[in-house]
């Protein structure tokens, strides 16, 4: 059974949610085009979300001010269940482990 694997994504940050220095959740938007068998190009966007529990990475991503920039989110997949309202859920957990911008320092 897998319960653990790897990813990469790279995007621009739409969005970051913090607690404190505890945990910060970026989502990113991941574009993808391709021409289908009617040579119809089509476009679609899946919204990504990780998590990142690490203080010291955490701290940089705060510092580096990361919302609207292009990142390369690189971690690890974990599968697990929880229970809510007495029911077993699976859920997805994208943990990040490095953050790598993509695109020069803003400028001031």
């Amino acid at each position: 059974m897998l319960n653990e694997a790897t990813f990469e994504v790279f995007g621009p940050v739409r969005k970051i949610e913090m607690e404190g220095r505890k945990w910060v959740r970026l989502t990113v938007p991941v574009d993808q085009s391709y021409t289908d068998r009617d040579d119809q190009k089509v476009e679609k966007t899946t919204w990504f979300e990780g998590v990142c529990f690490n203080q010291k990475l955490n701290e940089i991503i705060q510092k580096l001010n990361v919302q609207d920039r292009r990142v390369r989110l690189k971690g690890t997949i974990e599968i697990g269940t929880r229970e809510f309202e007495g029911r077993h859920i699976r859920e997805t957990t994208f943990v990040i482990h490095q953050l790598d911008l993509l695109d020069p320092k803003p400028r001031d």
